[in-house]
């Protein structure tokens, strides 16, 4: 075949534009770009057990479903007190249902941060104790498995104490070899107080103690329930542990409905992804505090090189093993329910 002129240029041409994309892309890696100090968990060594079980025993025995939100919120510490700060704005712990769901609907915030404002307990505990959410956040995002796995330990010591079980706010109850914490009621959600030092038995990591923030009132070694938190859909209900599987089910659809200035969600399980843009507050609204860059391959072919930044690889969604002693849950994103 002969090479004419015209495909002899071609050919240069797209060399050319070849090496204007990786030059591109070398330039603007998501590492390069401006990222809110502190706005994402970060990458961190793996932490000992003992470590582990005292960051997670504050929290351990809340409601599965709260339980996921408060994690993945706990990724992104700046955005947890700035929901903080905004709930005591004003009016706006007054709002509820669908007045909430608007005044919150352009904010920034992960879908995980904005499904926490109707249960403002939980959300000061993350902003009042931003160190340890920040240690949280990091944890979770790396070591989820390990973090569910000793989750599930310390709700069983919690169970053998005789401090756990069935009450008029909770129920407790098996699946396979996990415990599972659900609200009594489908439409509220009280939230437990305790204190970890009592209702786990022995602790078996004195260099360790368990991390306890303390209630206004002595709670001795019992589990107390305070005021119920109405259930503001479609805040609750999206995330989903997949205990079996050691990960958070998503349901996208739900997902992006809250999801406003993050990349939609196409379904799967949950891994952290970061915010590289910041924003800030004027008035009444969210403004993102730097332009989107778009790469030239987007306009011209529709490839999207977003600037989205896993903390750790994403990994392809595919069937995996279960836990031993597990049995198989339906599709990810979509646990089977119980009655």
């Amino acid at each position: 075949m002969k090479l004419t002129a015209r495909h002899a240029l071609t050919g240069t041409m797209l060399v050319f534009l070849l090496s204007a994309s990786a030059g591109f892309l070398v330039a603007h890696a998501p590492s390069a770009l401006a990222q809110p100090a502190g706005n994402q968990a970060q990458p961190s060594e793996t932490i000992s057990v003992g470590e582990l079980d005292s960051i997670l025993a504050p929290i351990a025995l809340y409601p599965d479903d709260l339980l996921s939100q408060m994690l993945m919120a706990a990724t992104y510490p700046d955005e947890v007190v700035d929901a903080n700060q905004w709930l005591q704005e004003g009016a706006n712990a007054s709002l509820t249902g669908d007045t909430l769901i608007s005044a919150i609907d352009q904010a920034p915030w992960d879908p995980s941060v904005k499904s926490l404002v109707p249960f403002p307990q939980a959300l000061k505990m993350l902003a009042d104790n931003i160190e340890w959410t920040t240690k949280l956040g990091s944890v979770f995002a790396n070591q989820q498995g390990e973090v569910m796995a000793e989750i599930q330990k310390l709700r069983h010591q919690a169970r053998a104490a005789g401090k756990l079980g069935n009450s008029a706010e909770m129920i407790v109850r098996d699946e396979g070899p996990d415990i599972i914490i659900e609200p009594a009621s489908a439409d509220d959600v009280a939230l437990p107080m305790y204190d970890p030092n009592l209702v786990y038995g022995t602790w078996a990591y004195p260099d360790y103690p368990p991390v306890f923030f303390p209630w206004p009132f002595d709670v001795r070694d019992r589990i107390y329930f305070g005021r119920r938190y109405v259930v503001v859909r479609p805040l609750w209900g999206w995330a989903r542990f997949q205990w079996g599987f050691r990960r958070i089910g998503i349901d996208a659809v739900f997902f992006n409905r809250i999801n406003r200035f993050g990349h939609p969600w196409v379904g799967g399980y949950w891994r952290h992804v970061a915010h590289p843009f910041g924003y800030y507050r004027a008035g009444p609204g969210w403004h993102r505090a730097l332009p989107v860059i778009r790469h030239p391959l987007h306009f011209r072919f529709g490839i999207h090189v977003g600037p989205v930044h896993p903390i750790h690889p994403i990994h392809p969604i595919h069937p995996v093993h279960p836990a031993p002693g597990h049995p198989v849950h339906s599709a990810p994103g979509h646990p089977k329910k119980h009655p």
